[in-house]
């Protein structure tokens, strides 16, 4: 047996997740940077000269009609919602229109404001 293979953690499929958003965001121009800590307002902070842009990146659900419900808690004080669908592409909700029940999907070409 392979004790040098770890399992993998829901963790690291969080970490690599931001990974992959945070990717995106440096595509499309922005600036990025991650939370040192678990205790911070977003996993990322992205910046594209003059806007400030805090993003968290969650798990998502996707319904019968394909709308993206993204897991949300009542304290989260991000500007958008983010997640990585199987294909890789990176989806993004912002947070009051999440939270009215409005949904943004976006692919790898998604400007955010």
């Amino acid at each position: 047996m392979n004790t040098a293979v770890s399992k993998v953690t829901s963790a690291n499929k969080g970490a690599a997740r931001e990974l992959v958003v945070a990717s995106n965001l440096m595509l499309l121009g922005y600036e990025v940077y991650r939370a040192c800590g678990p205790n911070g307002k977003a996993d990322l902070v992205c910046r594209d000269g003059q806007s400030v842009l805090f993003i968290e990146v969650r798990q998502f659900n996707i319904n019968a009609a394909g709308e993206i419900k993204f897991i949300i808690k009542e304290h989260d004080a991000c500007d958008y919602y983010a997640g990585v669908l199987a294909d890789g592409s990176v989806v993004y909700c912002g947070r009051e229109a999440q939270h009215q029940g409005r949904e943004v999907r976006s692919g790898r070409n998604t400007t955010l404001k």
